[in-house]
C-alpha cells in the first residue's frame, strides 16, 4: 500500500502543481503522428503505476472495449462537472462511450462495471485532502485502483471511482478549473496512466490529450507498439 501512495503521488503531482498556479493555457506544442504513439505509450503501454497488476499487458492497449463489453456504465448522479466531462470526451473521441443509465440507481457499492463519480472526494498528493482537485480510485475513495479492474485481454472493467474536487479545509485550490479537472479524471479512467506534456504536465489537458484518446479508441485492447494506427485529429 505503502508504494501505491508513493507512486500515485507521483501522478497526482502535476495537478497539484496546476492548482498552485501553473499554467493551464493550450499548448502549441502539439505532436504529430509519432509524438502521438510516443504519448500513448508512456500512459498507457510502459508499465508502471496503474498498470502493475499484469505483466502479460503492460506493453499492450489496455482500453475500455465497447465492442465486446458493451459502453461504459457511468453513474454520473447528475454532478455538471461529470456530465461536461462525458459530453466532451464523446464528442471528441467522436463515438459514443458512455451508457448513463443502466447503474444510475445502482448502490455504489454494488457498482460490478463502470464509472462511479463523487463530488467533493478528492484527495491531495500523499493521499491527504489538502490541495486534492481529482484522483481516479477504487469505489469509496481509495487512491489505489481495485484488484483486477482490466483483465488478461486488455479490457478496463472497473469499477473505478472519479473523484472530482474537495470539500475539505485547504482541499482543492484550482475550483474555476473543475470542468477542466473532469475531463482530465475520466481521460485517467479510460485508459490513460501517465501524464505527459498536454496531459498533466504543463497543462491540465489540450489537444494531445485528445489525440491519444482519440487513437487509443480506434485501436483494439491488446495492440502492440507496432500495431498502433495512428492519425492528427487535432
Amino acid at each position: 500500500m505503502n508504494n501505491l501512495l508513493r507512486i500515485f503521488t507521483f501522478t497526482l503531482l502535476p495537478i497539484f502543481l496546476i492548482a498552485c498556479g501553473g499554467s493551464n493555457s493550450d499548448s502549441n506544442d502539439i505532436a504529430g503522428v509519432d509524438g502521438i504513439r510516443e504519448n500513448i505509450i508512456t500512459s498507457n503501454m510502459s508499465g508502471g503505476f496503474p498498470w502493475n497488476g499484469s505483466s502479460s499487458t503492460r506493453t499492450a492497449l489496455k482500453i475500455w472495449s465497447i465492442d465486446v463489453d458493451g459502453l461504459i456504465p457511468v453513474k454520473h448522479k447528475n454532478i455538471p462537472e461529470a456530465i461536461y466531462a462525458l459530453n466532451e470526451i464523446e464528442m471528441k473521441t467522436g463515438k459514443i462511450l458512455f451508457d448513463r443509465n443502466s447503474i444510475i440507481n445502482t448502490p455504489d457499492q454494488e457498482v460490478e462495471r463502470g464509472l462511479v463519480f463523487s463530488f467533493g472526494t478528492a484527495l491531495g498528493p500523499n493521499g491527504v485532502e489538502a490541495n486534492g482537485c481529482g484522483h481516479v480510485g477504487a469505489v469509496g475513495g481509495s487512491v489505489s485502483y481495485p484488484q483486477g479492474w482490466y483483465d488478461a485481454d486488455g479490457h478496463i472493467q472497473g469499477p473505478l471511482q472519479v473523484n472530482i474536487d474537495s470539500d475539505q479545509p485547504g482541499g482543492c485550490t484550482n475550483g474555476s478549473n473543475m470542468n477542466k479537472i473532469a475531463v482530465h479524471e475520466v481521460g485517467h479512467a479510460l485508459g490513460l496512466g501517465a501524464h505527459f506534456t498536454g496531459f498533466g504536465i504543463g497543462d491540465i489537458y489540450d489537444d494531445n490529450m485528445w489525440n491519444a484518446l482519440y487513437n487509443m479508441y480506434r485501436n483494439q485492447p491488446l495492440t502492440d507498439i507496432e500495431g498502433l494506427t495512428i492519425e492528427k485529429a487535432f
